[in-house]
């Protein structure tokens, strides 16, 4: 009976730390592997890449860094739309210093 219970128990451990592997999140990876793209070119992907980082980071710094990533990727693929859009956004719903703020009147201005 104690083999069966520990064998229950070594079953449960696995799975919690299968789930937790399964559903972790690591913001530097798609940071990277999104400006991977970015540098290669591939602004649309990435910006795809940086949307889905913020959507699934709860650090709003991240957050914020993926979103005005995302934001210069459109302008960058000529998405203007896009960008203009996201700089919208922003301008509402963050926290934003004078250099972010730079950055989004002049998306709204120029793209």
């Amino acid at each position: 009976a104690e083999d069966v219970a520990a064998i229950e128990e070594a079953d449960e451990t696995d799975v919690e730390e299968a789930e937790e592997k399964a559903t972790s999140f690591d913001a530097d990876s798609y940071l990277d592997r999104a400006a991977a793209l970015r540098d290669k070119g591939l602004f649309t992907v990435a910006a795809r890449l940086y949307a889905e980082c913020a959507d699934l980071t709860d650090d709003v710094d991240v957050r914020k860094k993926a979103r005005f990533e995302e934001m210069a990727c459109y302008v960058k693929a000529d998405m203007p739309e896009q960008a203009r859009a996201l700089a919208t956004d922003l301008q509402q719903s963050e926290s934003l210093s004078k250099l972010e703020s730079l950055k989004i009147d002049m998306v709204l201005r120029v793209a």
